[in-house]
C-alpha cells in the first residue's frame, strides 16, 4: 500500500514544482489574450463550468485530452470556427507551446488547461453537453501495475457517457491494436454505446505529427470510433462549498510533529507534507497532499487564531478542488489537533 502511496505523492510532487511557471509564462505575454486562453479552473465558483459564457457562445463543444504540442487543436479550431474547443493536458511544456500557438492565429474558440483530463471531462462538463471528445495516441500503460492509469478503465467510459450528448462521438487513435480493442470491450460494457468500430489506417483529413511519421515507416494506426446511442448518469465528487471547522484549543506540540504522516480512508489519501507559522504562533500552515483515486493535489490548509479558538480551513493561495479527500483532509487535520 505505501509504495503506492509514495508513488503518487511523488507524481505530485512533481506537478507542484511546475505549478508557477504557467502563470509566469501567461503574465510575460505580450499579447495578454493569452490570459483569456488559459483556464484557471480551481478558480470557477460554478461547476460545472458555463461553457457558453466562457466562450460567449453556445457553440457545440469539442474536447481533445492530451493535446501534446497543440497542432491537431489550434488545426480543428482554424478549420472549424463555428465550434468551441476544449482542450486538457498534464504538461506544462504542452501547454505553453499551444497557448503560443493559439496566440499567433488568434483563435477565439479555444482554451486550455493543465489537469488530467479524465478528472476534468466527469467534474466540468454537464450531462449531454459534449459534442466529440478526442483522444490521440494517449500511453497504453501496458504494463499490469500501471493498468489503473489505462483509459480502458470503466469510470472513464461512464464519464463519456454521461457527458457527450445523444448521437455524440468518442475517437481514439492508437498504435497499439490490443489498446483500441480493450477501449471497445469496454465501450460496450456500459451499454452506452451500440455503435462503434475500429478503422485500419484511417484516411482522417487531420492527422497528428506522430500519426505522419508513423504512416510513412509503414506502422498501423487504430482509429475507434464511438457513437452515444444511451445515458449513463455519474456521481462527481467537486461539490459543495469550501471546507473549514472551528476548533477550541489546539494542541501545537502534535501539530509541529505531524509532518510525513498519512491518512488513509477508501480511495482518499492525504499526506501531511510540512508545516509552517509566524513568530507569534496565531497563524499556521499545513502543506498538504490528498489523492483521490489517481487525481492528486497540493495545497496549503490555514489555522488561523479567531475570537476565542481557531479557524481551519483552505488558505486562500493555493486552490484545490474541493474533491472528497481535501475536504476530508481539513476535518481530520482539525480532529487530530483539537484538543
Amino acid at each position: 500500500m505505501f509504495e503506492h502511496i509514495r508513488s503518487r505523492i511523488g507524481h505530485a510532487q512533481r506537478q507542484a514544482k511546475e505549478v508557477s511557471r504557467i502563470g509566469e509564462f501567461v503574465n510575460k505575454s505580450k499579447d495578454k489574450s493569452k490570459h483569456d486562453k488559459y483556464l484557471h479552473l480551481q478558480a470557477f465558483e460554478r461547476i460545472p463550468i458555463p461553457w457558453s459564457n466562457i466562450f460567449k457562445s453556445d457553440a457545440k463543444i469539442v474536447v481533445e485530452i492530451g493535446f501534446g504540442s497543440g497542432e491537431y487543436l489550434c488545426t480543428l479550431a482554424e478549420r472549424y470556427p463555428n465550434k468551441n474547443f476544449v482542450g486538457f493536458d498534464t504538461s506544462l511544456t504542452s501547454v505553453e507551446k499551444t497557448l503560443t500557438k493559439l496566440e499567433k492565429l488568434r483563435l477565439q474558440n479555444a482554451r486550455v488547461a493543465r489537469v488530467d483530463g479524465r478528472f476534468a471531462l466527469r467534474e466540468l462538463f454537464a450531462d449531454n453537453s459534449v459534442e466529440h471528445v478526442i483522444v490521440n495516441f494517449p500511453c497504453p500503460w501496458p504494463k499490469k501495475r500501471h493498468s489503473r492509469r489505462r483509459l480502458t478503465r470503466e469510470d472513464f467510459v461512464e464519464t463519456l457517457g454521461a457527458v457527450l450528448e445523444p448521437g455524440g462521438i468518442f475517437e481514439l487513435a492508437t498504435d497499439v491494436e490490443w489498446f483500441a480493442r480493450e477501449m471497445a470491450e469496454t465501450l460496450k460494457k456500459t451499454r452506452s454505446f451500440s455503435k462503434l468500430a475500429i478503422i485500419t489506417n484511417p484516411d482522417r483529413p487531420l492527422k497528428t505529427r506522430y500519426e505522419r511519421k508513423w504512416l510513412s515507416q509503414g506502422r498501423t494506426i487504430y482509429l475507434l470510433k464511438a457513437e452515444k446511442t444511451g445515458h449513463i448518469h455519474i456521481e462527481r465528487t467537486v461539490t459543495g462549498g469550501l471546507p473549514h471547522t472551528k476548533i477550541k484549543k489546539m494542541d501545537i506540540k502534535k501539530l509541529t510533529q505531524m509532518k510525513g504522516q498519512i491518512w488513509q480512508e477508501g480511495e482518499k489519501v492525504v499526506v501531511i507534507k510540512d508545516v509552517y507559522h509566524d513568530l507569534d504562533q496565531k497563524n499556521w500552515l499545513v502543506l498538504t497532499y490528498s489523492s483521490d483515486s489517481d487525481f492528486q493535489q497540493h495545497y496549503y490548509i490555514l489555522i488561523t487564531k479567531k475570537g476565542d479558538g481557531f479557524l481551519v480551513k483552505l488558505d486562500s493561495t493555493t486552490v484545490p478542488f474541493r474533491t472528497p479527500a481535501v475536504k476530508w483532509s481539513v476535518f481530520r487535520l482539525a480532529e487530530e489537533i483539537g484538543v
